[in-house]
């Protein structure tokens, strides 16, 4: 809902456009940062017919074919998420996040999601709008069963033209500073640019539909934003805001044998000096794994603990994170609950509901999409870093297909090589002064 002394513009492009980005120019003038968006964003595809099966990714939705979002001023970069996608991943599942936006009629945020609404694929042609209440063109059920098995997914086709299917991104949901302040003060070239990647790699194909497409071809959207300019005199001296910005870390775990434990400690560089509010750790692995993209994946590990060391004392319990159950509390003390219905992502295992267990602990009878391949841990800090550390463990087990409820790759998940990528929000400050300087401290 608009302020009353505010006005809403909708601007397409106005600075550089092409396959790899899109900038858009806002005016020198106080911009109310809860109502920043950008929509009409999407893809399409000629090569996507009643036939075919090409998706957007299940969690991200169209988020998924933005590299990289980052608000400037001045030429200098003032608002950005590392590992942009990863970070999606996270936010779209939170709770608090749900009902914000609509990604392409993207239920999991609305609470709403993973009815069985349909038999067949929804028509690539026959998608106009991105109102979430619209259960007409909903379809969240694979009828191609998967090893005998079907699937339950959250996935919306790709468009044959650009004729209006489209999402919508809040970009206060990805960058702090936007959420940490009710407003902007006017600042000299401000803009929002977003970096393209549509490479078919970020996109789901059935591979059982009627007809496969050999190299899918995507073209983004023309997209707009959508801001709203507080009408008020601007400031005549600097302004200071305090606000929270994201940093993030990548720490790369080699491959393991099955049966051996893998424990390596990683020191932080990212954090040290800053003083951070809280971090959230997720596995980045290498391959999709069935209906879940690699950039939104995050597979739990067999028998995985963590283990976080900050100014040279443990901050965690001696044996750390170590449960599947112990993950959820501490992310949800510390970043909310993250909305996962039950039907997305739990799996049966002697009666009992197991949500982020590894693969290998949960029935081979699990026909659902989430399960195994979304676990996240989170934890709250408040103070500022002289050291940190983290350890990390698991043990491999290479043994677990015949439990697999995706495609077998889990099994695969428990020995490979893969990252954890760590987000960190750290508190900053930053004066903005009237001939156009922006001074960040922290």
């Amino acid at each position: 809902m608009s302020l009353s002394n505010t006005i809403t513009v909708a601007i397409k492009q106005t600075n550089a456009s092409d396959a790899l980005q899109t900038s858009f120019q806002l005016p020198y003038a106080t911009i109310d940062t809860a109502n920043l968006k950008v929509t009409n964003l999407g893809a399409f595809t000629a090569q996507s017919t009643a036939g075919t099966g090409l998706f957007y990714s299940c969690i991200n939705g169209v988020g998924n074919i933005l590299r990289d979002v980052e608000l400037r001023a001045g030429g200098k970069v003032i608002g950005r998420t590392p590992n942009f996608r990863k970070y999606c991943s996270i936010q779209n599942l939170r709770t608090s996040n749900q009902g914000s936006e609509d990604l392409n009629r993207f239920d999991l945020l609305n609470g709403m999601g993973f009815s069985l609404s349909s038999g067949v694929h929804e028509r690539a042609d026959n998608l106009s709008g991105s109102w979430t209440m619209q259960p007409r063109f909903k379809d969240y059920a694979n009828t191609y069963p998967v090893n005998g098995r079907p699937f339950l997914h959250n996935q919306i086709r790709v468009a044959a033209a650009d004729l209006g299917q489209s999402g919508t991104l809040n970009l206060s949901n990805y960058i702090d500073i936007l959420a940490s302040n009710p407003v902007l003060p006017p600042m000299k070239d401000l803009e929002v640019i977003l970096y393209w990647d549509v490479a078919a790699a970020n996109f789901v194909q059935d591979p059982n539909a009627d007809g496969a497409v050999g190299n899918p071809v995507y073209t983004h959207s023309t997209p707009m934003l959508i801001y709203e300019q507080v009408n008020q005199p601007n400031p005549e001296g600097p302004v200071k805001l305090s606000y929270v910005k994201v940093l993030s870390e990548r720490f790369n775990l080699p491959a393991v044998a099955d049966g051996v434990r893998q424990e390596l400690t990683f020191d932080s560089q990212a954090f040290i000096g800053r003083f951070v509010k809280r971090l959230s750790f997720v596995n980045q692995m290498g391959t999709d794994d069935g209906w879940m993209n690699r950039q939104e994946r995050s597979p739990a590990m067999y028998q995985e603990a963590l283990q976080v060391n900050i100014n040279n004392r443990n901050y965690l319990p001696p044996r750390g994170i170590c449960t599947a159950a112990q993950r959820m509390q501490y992310f949800n003390e510390s970043y909310g609950s993250i909305n996962m219905p039950l039907a997305a992502a739990s799996a049966r295992t002697a009666g009992i509901l197991s949500m982020f267990a590894p693969d290998s602990q949960n029935a081979a009878s699990q026909t659902s999409l989430v399960c195994h391949n979304f676990s996240a841990t989170g934890i709250s800090v408040g103070d500022r870093i002289q050291t940190m550390a983290f350890t990390i463990s698991r043990v491999g087990n290479a043994n677990n297909a015949a439990n697999s409820g995706n495609t077998g790759t889990a099994s695969v998940d428990q020995i490979a090589a893969y990252s954890v990528v760590v987000f960190g929000e750290c508190l900053y400050e930053m004066t903005v002064y009237p001939d156009g300087r922006i001074v960040e401290a922290y």
